[in-house]
């Protein structure tokens, strides 16, 4: 029995599409060269490295940033480092922020991903690839906009980490 419901769980992860709810958004959004956003419960700091070669390493897909959750003492908790065009600070899971990172993939493909704090670290949960082009999409009845911009974009696929 054990086994049966790990292996639908499986394949439940394996087969599952942005059609899946994408958490609820805050007002905030990240982008730029370095913001600074007060919460309730933490501050949060999205902002490029001073470090030549840590910005080179994006390349076209946009800067490395750094995004850093810091309790109201102002230690940093937790940080993520992700490649990033922007994105957006995202409704709590288990009281901490989850957070909506862009990317660019080339060829008018874009990357939505999702970080959630799990342990005691951010890990990537989740991207789901949109296209600038409806022929290129998986469903075109499955759009999106990035923050800030009004363009539409289509649903490609899901790509989720591999299990351990």
């Amino acid at each position: 029995m054990r086994l049966v419901l790990a292996l639908a769980y499986f394949v439940t992860l394996t087969f599952a599409s942005a059609t899946e709810p994408w958490p609820k958004a805050t007002d905030h959004v990240l982008g730029g060269a370095e913001k600074l956003i007060e919460l309730p419960n933490y501050g949060i700091r999205y902002h490029v490295p001073d470090d030549p070669e840590i910005q080179q390493a994006g390349g076209s897909g946009g800067p490395i940033a750094v995004i850093e959750v810091r309790n109201k003492s102002k230690k940093v908790i937790a940080s993520l480092t992700a490649q990033s065009v922007g994105g957006r600070i995202l409704a709590d899971y288990r009281g901490f922020p989850q957070f909506e990172v862009w990317s660019r993939a080339g060829g008018g493909s874009w990357c939505r991903s999702l970080y959630r704090y799990e342990g005691k670290e951010y890990v990537w949960i989740r991207t789901d690839e949109f296209t600038d082009f409806p022929d290129f999409a998986h469903d075109k009845t499955i759009t999106t906009t990035m923050p800030e911009d009004k363009a539409v974009l289509y649903f490609v696929e899901t790509r989720y980490p591999e299990k351990k």
